[in-house]
């Protein structure tokens, strides 16, 4: 149920992901805002939601920063120099970050994080596949996945990607022993599932109330 006093500011209002959010919160009382045309003073609770671009990464972390609200951020191809900005945001105001909202995504992380500790001996591939028009490669979740891996295995763990038509998201992860495979893979049907794993977040960010602090979804799962 979404916080009926909720005042949420958008970037990338008029994208693909905006309209979801904006689509899932029709039939609410929630007041939703442009940040094109929001920057001056909003009624609270006040949550900033970005699924926009890199390329305007500084200028929301400015306006976050004035409104010091909590950020809910799904952006992916942050440069490491950005990432380091965020962090120092973190510190001062409460941020949930993560290169994918979906809950199965989320769910797979564990899985493979379960698979790399028993599979150690297996090597390791992971596929990702995206529409066309998306821009880093590989994909945020794709590094993520490999990252949890190289935790536990500590080896190098590559990344095939594919980019074409519509393709929502689609992430495998492939380990092959001598003998058998085992293959774990998450696809996305409806990106409408990334905003409602942003609208969680958001519900999650205002019962918790943390003054500051990075987290992802998988804070926001185990509560």
């Amino acid at each position: 149920m979404v916080n009926t006093n909720l005042h949420l500011i958008i970037s990338g209002f008029s994208g693909k992901m905006g309209k979801c959010i904006r689509t899932l919160l029709a039939d609410t009382s929630a007041h939703i805002y442009d940040a094109h045309h929001c920057l001056g003073d909003c009624l609270q609770p006040l949550v900033w939601v970005d699924f926009s671009s890199s390329n305007a990464f500084e200028q929301i972390l400015e306006n976050v920063r004035k409104k010091a609200c909590p950020l809910i951020m799904g952006t992916t191809g942050l440069s490491k120099a950005q990432m380091r900005q965020l962090v120092w945001l973190s510190k001062r105001q409460a941020v949930v970050y993560d290169s994918n909202f979906s809950v199965g995504a989320n769910i797979l992380k564990k899985l493979v994080c379960q698979a790399g500790v028993a599979l150690k001996n297996f090597s390791v591939t992971i596929f990702e596949a995206h529409h066309g028009a998306k821009k880093d490669q590989p994909s945020g979740t794709a590094k993520s996945l490999r990252q949890v891996l190289l935790s536990e295995q500590r080896k190098q763990i590559p990344i095939l990607s594919l980019r074409g038509g519509g393709i929502r998201g689609e992430h495998s992860v492939i380990f092959s022993g001598m003998d058998e495979i085992l293959s774990l893979k998450h696809e996305v049907l409806d990106r409408k599932v990334f905003a409602q794993g942003a609208l969680y977040a958001v519900e999650w960010i205002m019962r918790k109330k943390p003054s500051h602090g990075l987290f992802n979804m998988q804070d926001v799962l185990e509560a």
